[in-house]
């Protein structure tokens, strides 16, 4: 999942696969959820299968405050029913060697 996340390793792994005009940058954009902030860690939760081992080894005695300090640190991109979460992306460009 994280295999990209170094900064220039996606960049890198172009030009090893021998791609030429390789540009790599790290941009912030919005990821953005209909719905409220306690459905969208509720969905999260589901699907990031990866972290079920870290969701799973929570005490159940610290599972209430976890999950309401994770709520309401998504509830400040609310915007009624919609948030507007910002996600830092790695976009990177190539050209295809001649063959």
């Amino acid at each position: 999942m994280y295999r990209f996340a170094s900064h220039g390793s996606l960049a890198a792994a172009l030009r090893k696969a021998k791609f030429r005009n390789v540009q790599e940058k790290e941009i912030t954009l919005p990821r953005i959820w209909a719905g409220s902030a306690k459905h969208l860690w509720e969905y999260q939760q589901d699907v990031s299968t990866l972290y079920h081992p870290l969701f799973d080894s929570i005490p159940e005695t610290l599972r209430p405050r976890v999950d309401e300090e994770v709520v309401n640190g998504l509830a400040q991109f609310s915007d009624g029913d919609l948030l507007s979460i910002p996600v830092q992306v790695v976009l990177a460009t190539a050209t295809k060697a001649a063959a």
